[in-house]
């Protein structure tokens, strides 16, 4: 059987994640197009320090995979996950557990909770700009 360990599997565009007999301990699995945590691994979600969260790399347009200072996978107690440490760190002081993703010109901070059943909180910031703004 294969163990993988503080590993990271964000982002992919198999089926599924990962296929196959496989142990996974203090392991990212988020965004993957064919799901995350389902079929041969499905049962270990949650358990043996698991999760699956935005591992917020710093910027993956530049394939710059460091970690942001508030990402999950630097901030649970199973030491680092992933290949890459901390790499930039929030120059507005936002709170730690906060993990960005940018939509056009808005930047969201957090939705909570997440995953959510019938309601969710989004908080979000619109830059500042010199054109007048109303809300409606």
């Amino acid at each position: 059987m294969l163990h993988i360990e503080n590993t990271i599997v964000a982002f992919g565009c198999c089926v599924n994640a990962i296929v196959g007999g496989a142990e996974l301990r203090c392991c990212d699995v988020y965004g993957n197009s064919g799901g995350d945590w389902v079929g041969d691994i499905a049962d270990q979600y949650r358990i043996n320090g698991n999760f699956s969260a935005d591992p917020c790399f710093c910027d993956t347009t530049d394939d710059d995979y460091h970690l942001w200072n508030y990402s999950p996978c630097a901030q649970v107690g199973c030491r680092l996950i992933g290949a890459w440490p901390v790499g930039c760190t929030d120059p507005q002081g936002l709170h730690d557990s906060l993990c960005h993703t940018r939509i056009g010109s808005s930047l969201i901070l957090d939705i909570a909770p997440n995953p959510f059943g019938s309601s969710t909180t989004i908080y979000f910031s619109i830059p500042i700009t010199s054109r007048s703004v109303r809300c409606v």
